[in-house]
Formats: structure tokens, C-alpha cells, sequence
């Protein structure tokens, strides 16, 4: 597994941690947040920094706590 880790300038994806549920999709104002197939077939999410507003509304979101907010602390 990896930990890999996708960031704009808001909030960062932590791809081993994210299940591809797409919640975090459903509440994003901006549709910054989209679903993909990555080249190992499994889907996880990306997030667009140029719609991203920093809204935050997606970490909540996430069960897994794969999206955290940019300079916070991994905990893990």
C-alpha cells in the first residue's frame, strides 16, 4: 500500500485512506471534488485546486479521514 499524497493549496487526499464512497463528492459546493479510476483500477477521489474555494466541507465528510486540511498533522 501506499500513502501518497494529492494536495492543492486547501486540502491534501491521503489515497491509501480513501474508499472511493463519494461523499465527500455529494457535499462539495464547488464540484471541485470528483471520483476517478486510478492505474491500479481503484477509485479514489481528486480534487480540483482551481474550483477548490477552501470551504472545508469535505473533511467531515470523510469516514476514513482521507482529506485533511493543508498543515494539519497526519494522525494516524
Amino acid at each position: 500500500m501506499y500513502n501518497r499524497r494529492m494536495a492543492n493549496e486547501r486540502v491534501q487526499v491521503i489515497t491509501d485512506r480513501c474508499r472511493g464512497c463519494g461523499a465527500c463528492v455529494t457535499v462539495c459546493p464547488e464540484w471541485a471534488v470528483t471520483l476517478f479510476t486510478d492505474r491500479n483500477n481503484r477509485k479514489i477521489i481528486r480534487i480540483e485546486a482551481a474550483k477548490c474555494s477552501g470551504c472545508g466541507d469535505c473533511i467531515p465528510m470523510c469516514r476514513y479521514h482521507a482529506i485533511i486540511s493543508e498543515g494539519e498533522e497526519d494522525a494516524e
